[in-house]
């Protein structure tokens, strides 16, 4: 019984000990994604795009807390859908933002993300139908250019 005692004892140290040791190392990664982050959004302010998508693609790499792994998607977002970033990609930044809001629903930034998704879905039909106009403007401006030929035929 002693035996048995002693060897359930050192069971939960050593259960207890793993359990230390796994928040240790969840630690070191909140750390290390923590830094990313942090040099993500400093190269983003400094209109440093191609610096702060890498970081925060680092950043994503590492296992983080819900409120961290929230904060990485909102900037990654906000790289990609920045007007000043040429190498954007709006579709990517509308996936970072619906992904937060789908896994982090609570986070403090989950209100703006679904803003930010319905204003990028708003802006995408609109800029849908710009196009739409511009091609009817330009069969107009065909058919307007034709209409001036056969009018000019008719007189000669």
């Amino acid at each position: 019984m002693r035996r048995t005692a002693w060897t359930l004892i050192f069971l939960l140290a050593a259960a207890g000990c793993a359990d230390v040791q796994h928040r240790v190392d969840a630690f070191a990664f909140d750390r290390q994604a923590k830094s990313h982050l942090s040099d993500g959004i400093s190269a983003y302010r400094d209109g440093n795009f191609a610096r702060a998508q890498s970081e925060f693609a680092a950043a994503r790499r590492h296992p983080s807390s819900p409120a961290l792994a929230g904060e990485i998607l909102y900037w990654s977002a906000k790289t990609h859908l920045s007007p000043r970033n040429p190498g954007g990609d709006p579709v990517r930044g509308v996936q970072d933002l619906a992904l937060l809001v789908e896994r982090h629903p609570s986070h403090p930034r989950a209100d703006d993300a679904a803003v930010l998704i319905d204003l990028a879905r708003r802006a995408s039909a609109a800029d849908k139908t710009n196009q739409e106009l511009k091609n009817e403007i330009k069969k107009l401006k065909e058919a307007h250019i034709k209409l001036e030929e056969l009018e000019r035929k008719k007189r000669n």
